[in-house]
């Protein structure tokens, strides 16, 4: 398991402070204009940097990120896997997705923990008029608030309604 920072954090920190000391500093008003008797809206935004304090908290909606990235392969199952609010955690699998065998999520993890985010098939880069041989699925999970969860993977055969002929399991524990 590697991790390697995030090197988006900072652009992301900033703009956190940007929309912090400019959230509810707009002013808007209506005026009647005309016979016609439309309303038009006007907002002005103005910040008072003299007489503004800004105090940051803990997010109760959104942990802070760590920005860091844990890689994961054939190897880590039944390992468990710790991790921080914000962290990405990348597992890639082999599989033979040209023969029709596939990795899936069987047992989600708890999402308000670790989420998934997304899973992507890269084939096998073959010369031409070669088919088949090993591919990868990569599965990409965020940690979102401390906990711990669980996930189980089953690798499916080509028949349909088969049974998974193996798995493999993650538990993530994020503080």
């Amino acid at each position: 398991m590697a991790r390697t920072p995030n090197p988006l954090r900072p652009l992301a920190v900033a703009a956190a402070c940007a929309v912090l000391l400019t959230a509810g500093c707009g002013h808007s008003s209506k005026k009647k204009t005309g016979a016609t008797g439309r309303s038009t809206t006007s907002t002005t935004s103005s910040i008072d940097l003299t007489s503004t304090s800004v105090t940051l908290v803990p997010a109760t909606t959104a942990p802070p990120s760590s920005g860091q990235t844990v890689k994961l392969g054939d190897k880590d199952s039944g390992k468990t896997v710790p991790a921080h609010p914000g962290d990405a955690i990348v597992l890639t699998l082999t599989d033979c997705f040209s023969c029709g065998y596939h990795w899936n999520i069987t047992t989600a993890p708890d999402a308000n923990v670790v989420a998934h985010r997304s899973t992507q098939d890269t084939q096998a880069n073959n010369p031409p008029g070669q088919v088949g041989g090993s591919g990868t699925r990569v599965f990409t999970f965020q940690a979102v608030r401390a906990g711990t969860t669980h996930v189980v993977l089953g690798y499916f055969p080509p028949a349909k309604g088969a049974a998974a002929e193996s798995t493999y399991e993650l538990t993530f524990t994020v503080a």
